[in-house]
């Protein structure tokens, strides 16, 4: 390898081991009060990633502010609900823009009783609603 290549493939290292493409961020306050978000600095998006919270109707907003910078919700981890499956009672995702639901996205949620999904949700993992065996009702707006 040429010392122009080397220099090209340290440059490379270095530049991406200092660059933060994304970091958490944990709501710690409002109705979505203990929900911890993976935020991507590049593209302005957020993932819901987990919740740990004590409320049993949550309502997630359409973006989360982090330093000045909005970041919009449009994706939810598929075990992001798996750690209080059974304090939710309902779940609102109807201010995001989230266009996917995961398999296993609300898993084993036995008390869940409704869930308010987007209106740009597109598809709908196959088991995402396994276990949830209090559920009434599933809307979209």
């Amino acid at each position: 390898m040429n010392k122009s290549k080397h220099f090209l493939l340290l440059a490379a290292m270095l530049f991406s081991s200092h660059v933060a493409w994304g970091d958490t961020y944990k709501s710690p306050s409002g109705d979505d009060k203990g929900i911890t978000y993976y935020y991507v600095k590049t593209n302005s998006n957020a993932r819901i990633n987990a919740y740990d919270g004590s409320t049993a109707n949550l309502v997630i907003p359409s973006s989360i502010s982090v330093n000045g910078t909005t970041y919009y919700v449009n994706e939810v981890l598929n075990t992001a609900f798996n750690t209080n499956r059974a304090k939710l009672y309902s779940i609102d995702l109807s201010n995001t823009k989230i266009t996917s639901l995961p398999a296993n996205a609300f898993d084993g949620l036995t008390n869940l009783a409704s869930v308010t999904l987007p209106s740009t949700l597109q598809t709908i993992g196959n088991t995402a609603f396994n276990g949830c065996t209090s559920l009434q009702s599933i809307n979209i707006p």
